[in-house]
């Protein structure tokens, strides 16, 4: 319409003043538009500006559609997450709690292994009385067979020979029954440790000969590539046995699991190290150790031996009698080659 025309859309000029007031209002066609008016003139005019509402508020609108959009984005990822979160504490609760029976069987097991070793002392000290009496029994036998021989009344045979024999094969098994028990006793005696200087050559041969057997019946040899002179030690002899025994146990179920039956090979070598220290070396050609494993392998509990053979304790306390001694022990192991352990304890003082 022309400047002059009245606005049909009937803008309210009640309140006509040079203050802005902004307001919606529909116009005649329905439409809500955004109005701004003020006073001009001395409040003889009024500049009125309006625009539609859709396009006004715009721009609130899109931030408010983002603003939601970014809201639920946000609460699906933080759902998801959570439930991501759970499954997982869940699943490591449920581990833990695997772990936890595990350990508390093998806590048991050598519990009983504890209570066995107990009652081998025992039985070994019991089975040493009866000994010593057919000892001297034996002792008295041979001495009574002299003297009739002597006097005339035993004339030599070949039954006397085979007698004779027969005696000598008492005492020898007695003796070897006899080194069997004592040996029981001493690994199973509860004492503090008391370090001392002994010779290794001759401890290395005791230990040996407390496993042989064991691994002569596998087929096992066990060889020692010691130096001409073998250098005295210096380190608690029960609890250095001790070590020992453990390692040369596990070199020949690692290799019967390997060869089964028939045969291989554990080597002891001895040679002074850096430091006044001497290094032993137990070396088998096993089945070996696999790497994530052969990190875990001195942890109290950790053990590969299957149908509850082993409690996992064994090279743990080995480990802790080492570093008691003053010394270091460490493990290489390839799977399916073999495994190599070599102990640094202080040489002798003297």
């Amino acid at each position: 319409g022309g400047l002059m025309e009245k606005d049909p859309d009937n803008i309210d000029v009640t309140s006509l003043d040079s203050n802005i007031r902004t307001f919606i209002q529909k116009d005649r066609k329905g439409n809500n538009y955004l109005y701004a008016t003020t006073g001009l003139k001395d409040k003889q005019w009024l500049l009125v500006v309006r625009q539609e509402k859709a396009d006004a508020f715009k721009a609130l609108h899109s931030a408010t559609y983002l603003i939601l959009l970014i809201m639920i984005i946000g609460g699906v990822a933080i759902v998801s997450i959570a439930f991501y979160l759970t499954d997982v504490i869940i699943k490591r609760m449920e581990k833990t709690d695997a772990e936890k029976d595990q350990l508390g069987q093998q806590l048991i097991r050598a519990g009983r292994l504890a209570e066995i070793g107990e009652m081998a002392s025992g039985f070994a000290h019991e089975i040493n009385n009866p000994l010593q009496i057919i000892k001297s029994e034996q002792a008295l036998v041979e001495t009574i067979m002299t003297e009739l021989k002597e006097s005339g009344e035993l004339k030599e045979s070949e039954s006397l020979v085979e007698l004779e024999d027969s005696i000598d094969q008492i005492k020898a098994q007695v003796d070897r029954c006899a080194k069997i028990t004592q040996a029981i006793l001493k690994f199973g005696r509860k004492s503090e440790p008391l370090s001392k200087d002994f010779d290794l050559a001759a401890f290395l041969s005791e230990v040996i000969g407390m496993v042989e057997n064991k691994a002569g019946v596998q087929g096992i040899r066990i060889k020692q590539a010691l130096p001409q002179d073998v250098p005295r030690i210096h380190a608690d002899p029960a609890q250095l046995q001790q070590v020992f025994v453990n390692l040369f146990n596990n070199a020949i179920d690692a290799i019967v699991e390997r060869y089964g039956a028939k045969g291989g090979d554990i080597v002891v070598e001895v040679s002074p190290a850096d430091n006044g220290m001497i290094k032993m070396v137990v070396k088998d050609n096993g089945c070996g150790v696999s790497p994530e494993n052969l990190k875990r392998i001195f942890t109290p509990f950790f053990t590969t031996k299957s149908g509850g053979k082993g409690t996992g304790l064994g090279l743990s306390v080995c480990y802790g009698i080492v570093k008691n001694l003053g010394g270091s022990i460490e493990v290489l192991s390839e799977e399916r080659v073999g495994s190599t352990f070599t102990i640094n304890l202080p040489a002798g003082r003297n």
